[in-house]
């Protein structure tokens, strides 16, 4: 079933509007927000800590614990540079823990996986205009380096994050990623349902999804489990057909 995750960016006590804008917080209750998402439908939510980030005292490990006997399925993702800091999150009720910054740094998602196993491994990366970009601009390395580190590895988990330079999904470079044994979330840019459809017929595992969410730009809530999408749509003659999931 193709499956939409919401974002929370948890950081100072509070839940902020995706990608991390700290002007105004969206709640003061991340925990009571995180349950209300749950009631809506969400089987799985993904916890941005942006305390981790600053290198603030960390709020994130406070909301884990509260959510441990909820049923929820949590990544956390976030400032994660070493095999303790991973076990940590791991043991206080995290599924998963996503990587960035050690993407572009080879060598080091071995450590990580032989430390906390690649199951509990999902490796983030953002493509910009095409490129592998870090968070000083465009990556010294090339995707299908990245991506061979990460396989050998054992990791078979992806969040991507491609727009074109007009802000829409970069699906050229979105649809390139899945293939049998590889999961692919799409994350960021998704404005609308049409989006949503065209990510699941390209083969995509699932969408994280935080501002159209919140700013209700695409009316997801109704659709948190994604019954709808989850029937195979009929394609049009101009249309793919579905690769399935």
């Amino acid at each position: 079933m193709f499956e939409i995750i919401p974002c929370l960016v948890i950081g100072r006590g509070a839940v902020w509007l995706p990608p991390a804008n700290t002007d105004r917080p969206l709640s003061r209750h991340p925990l009571r927000m995180a349950l209300t998402l749950k009631a809506e439908g969400a089987g799985t939510l993904y916890l941005v800590d942006l305390d981790r980030i600053e290198a603030l005292p960390a709020f994130a490990p406070a909301v884990l614990l509260g959510l441990a006997h909820t049923g929820l399925r949590l990544w956390v993702g976030g400032g994660i540079r070493t095999p303790a800091a991973a076990h940590r999150l791991l043991a206080l009720g995290a599924e998963r823990i996503v990587v960035r910054t050690l993407a572009v740094e080879a060598g080091h998602l071995r450590r990580l996986t032989e430390a906390v196993g690649a199951e509990h491994v999902a490796l983030a990366l953002e493509f910009r205009n095409g490129a592998l970009a870090s968070a000083h601009g465009r990556a010294k390395r090339e995707p299908a380096a990245v991506l061979a580190e990460a396989e050998a590895a054992g990791i078979r988990q992806y969040l991507l994050s491609a727009r074109t330079p007009t802000g829409d999904l970069d699906l050229s470079t979105l649809t390139r990623w899945p293939a049998p044994g590889r999961q692919v979330w799409a994350s960021g840019g998704i404005r609308s349902i049409h989006d949503l459809t065209l990510l699941r017929e390209a083969g995509l595992q699932g969408a994280i999804v935080g501002r159209a969410l919140y700013h209700g730009q695409a009316n997801l809530r109704p659709l948190m489990t994604v019954t709808e999408l989850a029937t195979p749509c009929r394609p049009g003659p101009n249309s793919r057909q579905p690769r399935g999931q």
